[in-house]
C-alpha cells in the first residue's frame, strides 16, 4: 500500500505495477486458506481510500482477481514459470478490463495508458522475481561467531 501512495515522477508513473494486485494473487496462490474474495474487498477499498478515486471500483477489481487467482492455483502451483507468468498477466489484464469498463461508465469516458501498461510490467516482474527466487539458492547453517 506504501508504494501505492509514494509520489513518483509523470515518466515513471506510467511503468508502476499493481503491487497490491501482485501481492494479492501471491497470497491467493499460496496462502488460500486466509486469503480469499473478502480480504480482497476490504483491500480494494483501502485502495480506494487511498487514491481518492471512485469508491468500489478497485474493490470489485481486486475481487476479481482474487476469484480468478483462486480459480487458477491449481494451475499455477504444478507448472513453470512462464505459465504463471502468462497467469499473472491475465488476472491482471482482467482487473485493467474491469476497471477501465467501470470508469468509461462512470467517468468522462478517459482510460489512462498506464491502466494497459501495468498488467506487461506486472507479468514482467512476476517473471523476474519467480525466476530469482528458483535460482538462487538460500543460505543455510551460517553461524556468526
Amino acid at each position: 500500500m506504501v508504494l501505492l501512495i509514494v509520489p513518483v515522477p509523470e515518466s515513471v508513473l506510467l511503468f508502476r505495477p499493481d503491487f497490491v494486485a501482485l501481492l494479492l494473487i501471491y497470497l491467493c496462490w499460496y496462502d488460500s486458506e486466509k486469503t480469499g474474495v473478502f480480504t480482497a474487498f476490504v483491500v480494494g477499498l483501502l485502495v480506494d481510500a487511498l487514491t481518492f478515486g471512485f469508491l468500489g471500483l478497485h474493490a470489485l477489481a481486486k475481487v476479481v482477481v482474487a476469484y480468478c487467482a483462486i480459480r487458477l492455483s491449481r494451475y499455477a502451483s504444478g507448472s513453470s514459470t512462464l505459465i504463471s507468468t502468462l497467469l499473472v498477466f491475465s488476472i491482471l489484464l482482467c482487473q485493467s478490463i474491469v476497471i477501465s469498463l467501470v470508469s468509461l461508465y462512470t467517468e468522462n469516458g478517459t482510460v489512462s495508458l498506464a491502466l494497459w501498461v501495468s498488467p506487461i510490467v506486472g507479468a514482467v516482474l512476476w517473471l523476474i522475481i519467480a525466476f530469482v527466487s528458483t535460482t538462487v539458492k538460500p543460505i543455510r547453517n551460517v553461524s556468526i561467531k
